[in-house]
């Protein structure tokens, strides 16, 4: 039965967002020597945005170490049926100038009767 308990939570944990590959982000940063901060990098990822009604955009870092960053952006009140809002977590570390992303993860939460309305790895309907 523990071995069932602690499967249902290793499932659990791990379905909280879904993990993104960095690599192209990567290639797409690698010369870049403009990114100026973690917000800044967050902003170049997630791409332009039309904040619309009572959509809201709050990027927020908190710092891992030296050079290491976690940043958290979270897009709430978003003009589609079934999405109500977005979250990424990226995780980054700054050498010099240069930006190297280590990890990128997404979750959402639904629309009432469109799935789930706690942070999912899984698409609303």
């Amino acid at each position: 039965m523990k071995g069932l308990k602690f499967l249902f939570l290793l499932l659990f944990l791990t379905s909280c967002s879904d993990s993104i590959d960095s690599t192209e982000f990567n290639a797409q940063i690698a010369s870049r020597t403009d990114i100026n901060s973690p917000e800044d990098l967050m902003r170049l990822y997630y791409g332009s945005y039309e904040l619309e009604g009572n959509s809201k955009l709050t990027i927020s870092t908190k710092t891992s170490g030296e050079n290491q960053f976690e940043i958290t952006l979270i897009h709430n009140g978003l003009a589609d049926d079934s999405v109500s809002d977005m979250r990424i977590i990226m995780k980054a570390t700054k050498t010099n100038q240069t930006w190297t992303v280590l990890s990128i993860r997404e979750s959402w939460k639904c629309r009432e009767g469109r799935g789930h309305s706690y942070w999912g790895a899984t698409k609303c309907s």
